[in-house]
């Protein structure tokens, strides 16, 4: 008996499709019991986002430039040198200067930044700069608790209570003004102070002026001695140039509040300013001072030389009228 082979079934191309689509929903399937992870973790990221901005501090970059220019040597520069007049400085010599630590010192002196303020924040404290609603003047001639954090309690009838926030506090000298020395332990403050009322002890010495605050507001400050923050501006500030061949200076500092980075940019270029014109005004004096001291010199010369021309003069009348004399003598005789 005979059998033919079976022939094979025509191929069906829906049967490929269904099965892609089974395979596809199978997997499907597979994840969606998974779900929750998915929305879980970009809500987590984003959370994590959140709380490091809110409890990153900022930092802006503040930048700014100044301009150098160098005079050329002039004929007259050995001459003024010599008396101790000294000529422009080159950009690495003004470099120098804007990275000094005395005119650091000067900026900080001149805008105050003694008192820091702050507030509290959602998470953490801000600094309050410019517009504190309450003002501490601290007598840097008499010994100062520095670093650390105050702590200031608005009451009412402008009343206010005051403690220490931060321990982390030591002593400023101004008798020993760059040496600081620990706190034993820490003082302590009446229940409450009146605004413009000094707060004194052995190692304090301020007053707290209500200027806008209200009743229950809470308000923080610390205090910094001036060699401290001289030294830590200088530290923090960048001065370099664009280029070996420019004579552009570009200057550069990095903190958490925008405002006080301007300010102090602005106010360190002009007391470098303010110093060149000194320096400049100080030349200037100098030179006419040798140029007084010069004509001096030859005023005196052509006096002296006057005077002894007059009295050359003198003789010469004198023998003059003597030799007249004689000849009239002698035509007298004859």
């Amino acid at each position: 008996m005979n059998t033919k082979p079976e022939s094979p079934s025509p191929w069906n191309p829906f049967d490929t499709i269904q099965e892609e689509e089974s395979d596809f929903k199978t997997y499907l399937f597979n994840y969606l019991k998974y779900w929750p992870f998915f929305l879980i973790f970009p809500a987590l990221g984003l959370l994590g986002a959140f709380l490091v901005n809110k409890w990153t501090t900022p930092i802006y970059n503040i930048e700014s430039a100044v301009i150098v220019s160098e005079d050329k040597p002039s004929i007259g520069d050995d001459l003024f040198d010599a008396v101790g007049i000294k000529g422009k400085s080159n950009v690495e010599n003004e470099i120098g200067i804007l990275k000094s630590y005395t005119l650091a010192e000067e900026t900080i002196s001149a805008l105050n930044l003694n008192v820091s303020y702050f507030e509290d924040g959602m998470i953490q404290k801000t600094q309050v700069y410019a517009n504190s609603p309450i003002l501490v003047m601290a007598d840097w001639t008499h010994p100062q608790l520095v670093g650390g954090l105050f702590k200031v309690t608005m009451g009412s009838n402008g009343k206010f209570s005051i403690e220490i926030e931060e321990p982390g506090m030591a002593v400023f000298n101004p008798k020993d003004p760059f040496y600081l020395t620990g706190l034993s332990q820490l003082p302590k403050f009446k229940s409450s102070y009146s605004s413009g009322e000094r707060i004194k002890g052995d190692v304090f010495d301020f007053k707290i002026i209500n200027i806008s605050s209200m009743p229950g507001d809470v308000l923080y400050f610390s205090l910094k001695d001036t060699p401290s923050l001289a030294l830590q501006y200088k530290n923090a500030l960048t001065v370099s140039t664009f280029n070996k061949q420019a004579s552009i200076i570009s200057l550069n500092l990095s903190t958490p509040v925008r405002r006080l980075g301007e300010d102090y940019l602005n106010k360190l270029m002009e007391m470098y300013i303010d110093r060149e014109l000194k320096e400049k005004n100080s030349a200037a004096e100098n030179t006419i001072l040798f140029i007084d001291q010069q004509l001096s010199g030859i005023t005196d010369s052509l006096t002296f030389f006057e005077n002894r021309l007059e009295r050359y003069r003198s003789q010469t009348r004198s023998l003059t009228s003597h030799k007249k004399e004689l000849r009239s003598f002698h035509d007298f005789k004859n």
